[in-house]
């Protein structure tokens, strides 16, 4: 007793329901890989301003005469900070990006005026 041979309308309902559960899938993969990379992205971000704010204190402390840093170490970690605030709000224009594109929409482009809102 074997199977009786499906009928073309059956194979077909089964090649769409396969068909349907491929996209499925590719959707749920594409919106997984959307996350870790957004995952990734914030804590880029994230390290970029605290390394920053690290920076910052140190300036601070030279400024009020704690720390042992030089003129010149003073003006480097001031130097070095504002790009990485710099780094960090571009880091930020790129999460939105992807977090429009995986909301389906297409973001719109952010540019150096957002990054000026940072400081």
């Amino acid at each position: 007793g074997g199977l009786a041979p499906s009928s073309p309308g059956e194979r077909a309902a089964g090649l769409q329901s396969r068909v349907e559960q491929l996209r499925w899938l590719a959707t749920e993969a594409s919106a997984r890989r959307t996350a870790l990379a957004r995952t990734g992205v914030r804590f880029g971000s994230s390290l970029a301003s605290a390394q920053a704010e690290r920076l910052l204190a140190l300036r601070r402390g030279k400024d009020e005469g704690h720390g042992g840093l030089s003129d010149l170490a003073a003006q480097l970690a001031e130097a070095s900070a504002t790009r990485l605030e710099d780094v960090a709000a571009a880091i930020d224009d790129f999460d939105r990006d992807l977090g429009a594109r995986g909301e389906g929409g297409r973001a719109p482009a952010s540019g150096a005026a957002s990054r000026g809102d940072r400081r």
